[in-house]
């Protein structure tokens, strides 16, 4: 009994799981700029709806109501809206996707 309590204790190994990657700057930028015209409007509203949303918390700190009632409602209205793009192209590959495609069969990219 005494030898299993000096014994030293061995810990488990777990192994970690690879992730991809991230992506650089330029490379966020090239797929920015690849993006079709309607996912990029709305990238850039969702983008917009925040900066409204921190123009409206400035009015709450500054105690301008009228400015933070505005803005805030704007932004969160903006953030939330629900936005269903039809994707029919693959960004990475431009390969055509399947009707309702969540991954592209092709590459395997999420498409959202």
């Amino acid at each position: 009994m005494a030898d299993d309590d000096d014994a030293p204790v061995k810990a488990h190994k777990v192994e970690k799981v690879s992730r991809p990657p991230r992506m650089s700057p330029r490379e966020e930028m090239a797929l920015a700029k690849s993006m079709p015209r309607g996912r990029r409007l709305v990238m850039i509203a969702k983008v917009a709806g925040v900066f409204l949303f921190a123009i409206g918390l400035e009015g709450v700190v500054t105690a301008n109501w009228i400015l933070a009632v505005t803005f805030l409602v704007l932004g969160t209205v903006v953030v939330l809206a629900p936005i269903r793009m039809q994707v029919t192209v693959c960004p990475k590959c431009q390969s055509r996707l399947p009707e309702g495609a969540a991954v592209c069969p092709q590459c395997g990219v999420p498409v959202m």
